[in-house]
């Protein structure tokens, strides 16, 4: 018996246009699901708040946000879950504690924990990266670029301690695909630091532009660990950045220019 092609492409026609629907309904199934979710959250939330307890701590969004954002409220609920349970354990299941929906919800946005976790090392990277560019984008001196740059970790970590966390545990992962990625964004840092030094007239005494970039990267390291450290075992973080890039950007050309400390 010969089928013909007509009839073979009627079929798979047919077949296609089946799974664009099925689509089309599993995507609406999923969003019901998440408004129910958002719904029992307020709800419970009101109920507490009548019961006396946590009164207006909703844990979910009260109002249903367009896709862009409510990807972006789970990617920063993501970073906060990476940094409490790790680049290894970090899941859905976390994420959708955080944020307050069901866990079916974050899939829709994340279809795998591969891409969960991969989100989210993108945002770290784009949020230390903008970091460089904005501390050497000015035509201030070298020593003063490097110095804003330092700030700028102590700033993060201050701030922001779920992308210090993150980047700290990120720097010492040694999986390979983790490993490797952050390898690339340490040559991408140090590529920022290298063009604007040599973009400059400035020579440095005892360091290559590549092996000055290095040390800032490996001084953020400490850097960071003094402000989230407890306080019995932090120090003065600006005070450390100072002396230490001072003692690193020993410029040929502007030889006294170094600032004079009292003894």
């Amino acid at each position: 018996m010969t089928i013909s092609v007509r009839v073979i492409s009627s079929v798979v026609s047919t077949l296609f246009y089946l799974l664009t629907i099925l689509s089309t309904l599993a995507d609406t199934f999923i969003s019901k699901i998440e408004d129910m979710a958002t719904m029992m959250n307020n709800t419970a939330a009101k109920t507490k708040g009548a019961g006396g307890k946590d009164s207006g701590q909703s844990r979910g969004p009260t109002t249903r946000l367009p896709r862009g954002k409510r990807r972006a409220q789970l990617l920063s609920c993501a970073v906060t879950a990476t940094s409490r349970y790790g680049i290894g354990r970090v899941g859905h299941t976390q994420v959708a504690d955080i944020a307050g929906i069901s866990v079916p919800s974050v899939f829709r946005y994340f279809p795998t924990r591969e891409a969960l976790v991969n989100a989210v090392l993108g945002q770290v990277e784009r949020k230390f990266l903008t970091l460089a560019r904005h501390s050497h984008q000015s035509k201030s001196p070298v020593r003063e670029a490097m110095q804003e740059h330092a700030r700028g970790f102590i700033h993060i970590a201050r701030n922001e301690p779920e992308y210090a966390r993150i980047w700290l545990e990120w720097s010492g992962t040694l999986r390979d695909d983790i490993w490797s990625r952050f390898i690339k964004l340490e040559k991408k840092l140090a590529k920022i630091i290298v063009d604007d030094i040599e973009a400059r007239e400035e020579v440095l005494e005892e360091l290559t532009p590549f092996e000055a970039a290095l040390a800032l990267n490996g001084v953020a390291h400490v850097l960071i660990h003094m402000v989230i450290s407890p306080a019995e075992l932090s120090g003065d973080p600006e005070r450390l950045a100072e002396h230490v890039i001072d003692s690193l950007l020993r410029l040929e050309s502007t030889p006294n220019t170094r600032p004079h400390r009292e003894k």
